[in-house]
């Protein structure tokens, strides 16, 4: 395996610095999922969400999937649509606090309401 050291470099980093960061992502998340569940047509458990991954439905009709995928995306959000109508976000090490309240800032543009930024 010629490219041993590559990977072995990610893994040790990973153990070194990013363990004691993970805190901070599923913190992230529950901020993010606590906002999102405030917006009209969102569902969400917030209680569910206990590692760095939110997931989360949009009940009603008023913009489609790809509508809310792009829009997000013009904004400088980026997620994923796992099914019809059901989305999934991640934080990660890139991922601020400051990212968090900018991408319910924008989230909120696209799917009105007044998302709780606390």
């Amino acid at each position: 395996m010629r490219q041993a050291g590559v990977i072995a470099a990610a893994g040790i980093v990973a153990l070194e610095t990013m363990i004691n960061r993970l805190a901070d992502d599923h913190q992230n998340a529950r901020t993010l999922a606590h906002g999102l569940s405030t917006l009209p047509g969102v569902t969400l458990d917030v209680n569910a969400v206990q590692t760095n991954m939110v997931y989360f439905s949009l009940n009603d009709n008023t913009i489609s999937d790809d509508q809310l995928l792009n829009q997000a995306q013009a904004g400088g959000v980026q997620f994923l649509s796992v099914a019809p109508r059901r989305f999934r976000l991640v934080t990660h090490a890139g991922i601020t606090e400051t990212d968090i309240q900018t991408a319910l800032r924008i989230l909120t543009g696209i799917l009105g309401g007044r998302a709780c930024l606390d």
